[in-house]
């Protein structure tokens, strides 16, 4: 089929197809037509057979023609209709005698119209006028005839014009809606493919979010592993580091206690080895613990009115004994005058000594330089040497932990790698900033800021968390205490929340404006009571939980009366020696520790002090102390069944009867009830701390309990704590 189908220009909007319409035309008036042929032969039965036969016979012709040529030429096909159906009435008019077929010549001028419009109305119009008006044949009302046709041709005009109109917008809005169709099929497909796309899109996105929920949990556990490691490395290195460093200490210093020992020059060396890299140790242990508390943001930073001359200049004097011997010049340029700064006077002497002692390393001859400048907003401080420089690709990474500069040199210039990345953290929580400029040969410079107005440094959160709908909500607690060691303890243990530490009241407040904490927990000494009114006069919002309890302090443990003195590992000979004289000058001294080296070395201490050092495998005497020990508290009760001690350096960390026990077991004996006892802990202190279990449990809310908050909290608590009966 063959059509004259117009382009859709962009808004969809086309032109009528004449086209089409002359074929639509051409099968409906043919098909008309001939109906109406066959209807007059019914009708006209009585008209001649010839002429009727003719006409009817010439209108079926053009209608069948018309039929056949509507597809190829609908033009024609519309002239041929026309054209055969008004010969036809001029047939039966003429030869038929039909004389009122006149007025059927209006049928070929509405057909002419239809087709063609003014161009082929007006020209069928005259004809068929014309034709009348002339011929007249046999017809007396050839006047009415011919204003009959004249009166269809006028009002087909007047009424075909608007009707064309009307269908040329019909169908313009036809074929526009046709193509908004098209294009709404064309724009769902696109949708559909969208949404494909968008579902693949979640689905990757939903996968990529659940491994970014592992990762974190995974983070979070490796930094909860890493606060872990943090809080009993003091106790797991320090012990036996103590012993080395006492021992060595002995051994050096004192060592006729050996007796009759050969002490040679290489065992002297020998020895100041050992003790030069267990002192490294030590030092390495302190600055992971360092590097743990910053990183948590748990580092204690006391801040005063501080003279940074005076910080400079004491931290010069250390730099100067390790630059002892070597062609290098410790320059000072400070200038004057310097404002007063409120820092960590400690920390900034850290930082310091740590830039000046990696200057000293690397720096064989020339000199080190450290300046400070006063500046707009801030003091700039720094550290200039001459010696080897850091290559360009490190500068990067220097801040780094254990990132180690110039690796390829010899063994004793090397550092452990932590001593910059401690300067970093201590820096930053000063709100200053530090950095590091080199070149391989010339020398390096570090250099570092420190603010005139204090910053305020936010020691709640050590990162920023991108919320996500599928990571669960951690709820925070405020520990108010004096000491961190509370929080740190309970952010070790406590799962499903986060802890965060308050020195003082308003330091709790500021971090419940912040962190809309679930509860507030203070840590109260053993015996000890929560009121109300303490509540209140910490002067924290009413609707907050405040909840009471005794958590493993090292400031009321040294309060409690049990004990004379508190002593944490590692110990040095001198502290002990000065702590056990000034308790008691001489007499018996009982050791309690299920530690063999650490009861070891307690014996050498003694030693030191003169005397022969003779006993047996469970007494020895020296410097006018007899000195006995037991593994433990068992052993050692027994023991001071039999002799009364004049002191006891007792271990909290007993296997068995703890040492807590150990030392209300001597309070409750008459006999021993006046003995000085000295506890000793492996940690700052540790969680043994935790056995000086407190009597009281309080959870106080000033606003008072809503709803069933009171059954809730005795139903709570009934699940965790449970009656202890002894029988017999």
């Amino acid at each position: 089929m063959v059509t004259e189908k117009q382009a859709t220009p962009a808004n969809g909007a086309i032109g009528v197809n004449w086209s089409a319409l002359r074929q639509t035309y051409a099968l409906l008036l043919s098909l008309g037509v001939a109906a109406g042929c066959v209807a007059w032969c019914l009708i006209a039965i009585r008209v001649p057979y010839l002429g009727l036969a003719v006409g009817v016979a010439i209108v079926l012709a053009g209608s069948g023609l018309s039929l056949r040529l509507r597809w190829s030429l609908p033009e024609l096909a519309g002239l041929v209709l026309t054209s055969s159906c008004a010969v036809g009435i001029f047939t039966l008019w003429l030869w038929g005698g039909f004389h009122t077929a006149p007025y059927f010549l209006a049928i070929p001028v509405l057909i002419a119209g239809a087709f063609f419009g003014w161009r082929g109305l007006i020209p069928m119009t005259v004809v068929a006028v014309a034709g009348v008006g002339f011929l007249r044949h046999g017809n007396g009302q050839w006047v009415t005839q011919v204003l009959v046709l004249a009166s269809v041709g006028t009002f087909a005009g007047l009424v075909l014009s608007p009707l064309q109109s009307s269908l040329g917008y019909a169908w313009q809005r036809s074929g526009q809606a046709a193509y908004l169709a098209e294009q709404l099929r064309d724009r769902q497909g696109a949708l559909s493919r969208t949404l494909k796309t968008l579902e693949l899109t979640n689905h990757l996105l939903q996968r990529s979010n659940r491994e970014l929920e592992l990762a974190r949990r995974e983070a979070e556990e490796a930094r909860r592993l890493k606060a872990e490691f943090a809080a009993s490395i003091s106790h797991e290195l320090r012990t036996p580091l103590n012993i080395i460093l006492g021992f060595t200490e002995i051994m050096s210093r004192s060592p006729e206690v050996y007796g009759d020992v050969n002490w040679n020059l290489t065992l002297r060396r020998d020895i100041t080895e050992i003790r030069r890299n267990a002192i490294y140790l030590s030092e390495f242990v302190d600055d992971i613990l360092d590097l743990a508390r910053v990183d948590a943001l748990r580092m204690p930073i006391h801040r005063e009115v501080t003279d940074l001359a005076e910080v400079v200049q004491e931290a010069v004097g250390v730099a100067q004994r390790l630059l002892q011997g070597r062609p290098v010049q410790l320059l000072t340029q400070l200038q004057q005058p310097l404002p007063p700064l409120f820092i960590d006077r400690t920390r900034i002497r850290q930082v310091l000594l740590n830039l000046l002692t990696n200057a000293c390393r690397f720096t064989e001859r020339g000199q080190i330089s450290i300046s400070a400048t006063l500046r707009e907003e801030d003091v700039l401080v720094e550290v200039s040497d001459t010696g080897a420089g850091i290559p360009s690709q490190q500068l990067d990474r220097i801040f780094d932990q254990f990132e180690q500069v110039n690796a390829f040199r010899k063994a004793e210039q090397s550092g452990k790698g932590l001593g910059l990345a401690v300067a970093k953290q201590l820096v930053l929580l000063h709100g200053g900033h530090i950095w590091a400029e080199s070149e391989v040969g010339q020398g390096s410079t570090f250099r570092f800021t420190l603010p005139l107005v204090p910053k305020i440094v936010n020691r709640l959160s050590s990162t920023v968390e991108t919320p996500l709908s599928s990571v669960p909500f951690v709820p925070s607690l405020v520990v108010l205490d004096e000491e961190e060691l509370a929080a740190t303890y309970l952010e070790r243990h406590l799962d499903g929340y986060r802890v965060h530490w308050a020195a003082d009241a308003a330091e709790a407040r500021q971090a419940i404006a912040s962190l809309h904490p679930e509860a507030v927990i203070l840590n109260l000494a053993p015996g000890g009571d929560l009121s109300v009114t303490q509540v209140k006069g910490l002067d924290l919002p009413a609707g907050v939980p405040v909840l009471g309890c005794s958590l493993p302090s090292r400031r009321w443990l040294e309060r409690d009366d049990r004990f004379a003195a508190y002593l944490v590992k590692p110990i040095s000979a001198e502290e002990m020696l000065a702590t056990v004289r000034s308790l008691a000058p001489k007499g018996e001294v009982l050791v309690i520790d299920d530690d063999r080296g650490f009861v070891q070395f307690v014996q050498r201490g003694f030693q030191t002090l003169g005397g022969d050092g003779a006993g047996g495998p469970v007494a020895s005497s020296a410097g006018g102390y007899h000195l006995r020990w037991a593994y433990d508290g068992e052993e050692a009760l027994a023991m001071m069944d039999e002799v009364r001690p004049d002191l006891v350096l007792l271990d909290l960390a007993l296997p068995g009867i703890d040492g807590l026990a150990v030392a209300d077991a001597m309070r409750s004996s008459e006999r021993l009830r006046g003995v000085p006892v000295v506890a000793v802990s492996g940690t700052n202190p540790g969680e043994e701390a935790l056995a000086i279990r407190g009597e009281t449990f309080v959870l106080t809310k000033a606003r008072g309990f809503r709803g069933n908050e009171l059954i809730s909290l005795i139903k709570s608590a009934l699940q965790v704590v449970h009656a202890d009966y002894v029988s017999g």
